[in-house]
């Protein structure tokens, strides 16, 4: 009975600790002139290396991006993710392929969040190799934790637009997350803006490349994944398209380049099927991963042939009789001498999006956050 109580508690608290994490930015780099697509890349951090939590997200980058760029861009929406630490890596790429700057976030996801990057163009060719501060911001290296959930630790930077003076080709300088962005943007091929590494200001240096003005009515947040654009506080937005799947582990995403609306598996490792089973999606599929010896207790985590899937106290290990009837032939497993399973040593033993745990006196095992 306690086993039973203890599997329903494991799959209940498991779905209702599910949360979204949303991702935006906000740059005044110039798509076009400067960059042609940002690729953005998910990681769950539990201590040891960082390994990806959902596949590579990249947007292709145009003039009409401009604006929005400047005032936040929605890059990716990652839903049903289990709380713990992630890492966000924003990496803006010019149209040879050649990586113009790189912006790593550190975020610990207790709830749903909505996450502003800010990326400016006086990061460009700075290189941050002092202890942790290994991130450029706002032209000064940071922590990779300096993020809008905890601008605290960005350090001394601006507290506002009037600490943030002109420059050339740019009359409307703003203070985000105490960096200095170009609110108005750079026009392209001033002196000390894109194009030109510098040099005595033009005629035309300092002039304004224009501000965004929202016009109700008829705005347009140029994202594809959103309808019913309006004006909210000066700035066009628009409520997120909704796309459904066709079950539990075929989710529905909006493609972040067309609008359209795609079926798709859900990451492995996401909740299915009902209270007190132990299911979760694997490639796709309502996987039982305390019985399937080819999924046990994580997707992909194999069991050597003529050896079982076994589950006390909700822990699903393989059965075993030496280390290398466990899960990659035993690396980084070892076969518990008095319990006869096999118990994970390191994090990366176990499957992506799960960590190793290891209680002490039991077998430890492999478990999703």
């Amino acid at each position: 009975m306690m086993r039973a109580l203890l599997a329903t508690a494991f799959v209940l608290f498991g779905c209702a600790d599910a949360h979204d994490l949303i991702v935006d930015v906000r740059t005044d780099l110039v798509p076009g002139d400067e960059v042609a697509r940002v690729r953005a890349e998910l990681f769950h951090v539990s201590g040891g290396e960082p390994r990806a939590a959902d596949d590579p997200r990249e947007l292709e980058l145009g003039e009409a991006d401009r604006e929005r760029l400047l005032r936040g861009r929605r890059l990716a929406e990652y839903r049903g993710l289990g709380p713990g630490d992630y890492l966000v890596d924003l990496t803006f790429l010019d149209a040879g392929g050649e990586v113009v700057v790189r912006r790593r976030t550190e975020h610990r996801l207790e709830r749903t969040f909505a996450l502003t990057v800010v990326v400016t163009r006086s990061c460009v060719g700075v290189v941050c190799t002092d202890g942790t501060r290994t991130e450029c911001h706002g032209g000064r290296c940071v922590g990779p934790e300096c993020s809008s959930a905890r601008p605290e630790a960005c350090g001394d930077g601006c507290s506002s637009a009037a600490e943030c003076p002109p420059s050339a080709g740019c009359a409307s300088p703003e203070c985000v997350q105490g960096a200095c962005l170009c609110a108005g943007g750079f026009a392209a091929g001033l002196d000390g803006g894109p194009g030109d590494a510098g040099g005595d200001a033009g005629p035309d240096a300092g002039t304004d490349a224009g501000t965004v003005t929202c016009v109700p009515g008829s705005c347009d947040d140029r994202n594809p994944c959103t309808t019913d654009d309006r004006c909210v506080d000066g700035v066009c937005l628009g409520d997120p398209v909704m796309c459904a799947g066709t079950g539990e582990c075929q989710i529905g995403r909006c493609d972040l380049r067309t609008g359209a609306c795609a079926v798709g598996p859900a990451p492995d490792g996401t909740a299915c099927g009902r209270v007190g089973e132990r299911k979760a999606c694997c490639q796709g599929e309502c996987t039982d991963i305390g019985t399937d010896p080819t999924n046990c207790g994580g997707c992909g985590l194999n069991c050597a042939p003529m050896q079982e899937c076994t589950t006390e106290g909700g822990k699903s290990r393989c059965t075993c009789a030496i280390a290398l009837q466990c899960p990659g032939f035993g690396s980084g497993w070892r076969c518990s001498a008095i319990f006869k399973v096999c118990e994970c040593a390191t994090d990366e033993a176990c499957a992506p999006g799960q960590s190793c745990t290891d209680p002490g006196l039991l077998p430890s095992w492999c478990g999703y956050p």
